[in-house]
């Protein structure tokens, strides 16, 4: 799968988890353009202003950003050729004006998109899946806010980005990496609740985090470890992979060492997002 390394999301949710092809009247871009893209470029994915823009992006992230489960990405997605999280594609679409479109009407017309130039077709489900719970290891590591002012769903964006200067937004989070190979990312939260930080964790351990920590109010922290190549579609529910840097600490000992927390292994019901049949697009 390839190593992303801009990826914006929104804490508002979407839609109710439900089968996708069957909305009606769902809102579209009004132009877009699809290329295939073979370079090791890193991948990137973001909604701006009115616009979609991809670069060498797999499907595999499109997917996480045009349907959700509660506000949340789909992690867990089953079935699909292997192509989906290995082929990069540059996308560039558009609205008639570039107004700036809702959280809800960008993710229909990202859905749109798919559904039509990759003749995606997909459903929802639940299945019993390894889970992990995110729960208090040393009490006191965990830094709160000097501001415990509450975080406005409606108005803060999570975003994940290569931003080395500065501190993240209220709300959300940043990841800079070392740039030589398997160098060090180091993730920043700004006032984080804890279930904010274990939806946060999902995006780097390839399973559900449920918040089981118990704490109240909001958090910043600053975690170093290195990226470790974890499960895809093809392998959900197997075990992870090794670290790609032995010599590194991984996610699991970082947040236990330099936050006080843990990932327990476990199983619960999960919403998979399933895909039923999909095709490579034409090229534009």
């Amino acid at each position: 799968m390839k190593h992303v390394v801009l990826l914006v999301l929104f804490a508002t949710a979407v839609m109710p988890a439900a089968t996708r092809t069957a909305a009606a009247q769902k809102h579209a871009f009004e132009v877009a353009s699809i290329k295939p893209n073979s370079s090791n470029s890193p991948a990137s994915a973001a909604f701006l202003n009115g616009r979609f823009i991809a670069t060498n992006a797999p499907l595999q992230v499109m997917l996480g950003l045009a349907y959700r489960s509660n506000g949340r990405p789909f992690y867990q997605i089953i079935g699909g050729p292997n192509w989906i999280a290995s082929a990069g594609y540059d996308v560039d679409a558009k609205t008639a004006d570039s107004r700036p479109v809702p959280v809800q009407e960008a993710s229909q017309m990202l859905q749109s998109l798919l559904e039509e130039r990759f003749q995606l077709k997909v459903h929802s489900e639940t299945r019993d899946l390894p889970v992990y719970h995110l729960v208090v290891s040393s009490r006191g590591k965990l830094k709160s806010s000097e501001d415990q002012t509450p975080v406005s769903v409606e108005s803060t964006t999570q975003a994940r980005t290569l931003d080395r200067s500065g501190e993240p937004p209220r709300g959300s989070y940043r990841v800079a990496q070392d740039p030589s190979p398997g160098g060090t990312l180091t993730l920043r939260g700004a006032a984080l609740s804890p279930s904010a930080v274990a939806n946060m964790l999902e995006r780097f351990v390839s399973r559900p985090v449920r918040d089981e920590t118990g704490l109240q109010g909001l958090f910043d922290l600053e975690l170093h470890f290195i990226r470790q190549v974890l499960g895809t579609t093809s392998s959900i529910g197997q075990p992870d992979a090794p670290l790609q840097d032995p010599s590194g600490q991984s996610i699991f000992s970082a947040i236990q060492e330099q936050l006080g927390l843990k990932l327990e292994s476990s199983t619960g019901p999960v919403e998979v997002l399933v895909i039923d049949s999909v095709q490579k697009p034409t090229e534009n």
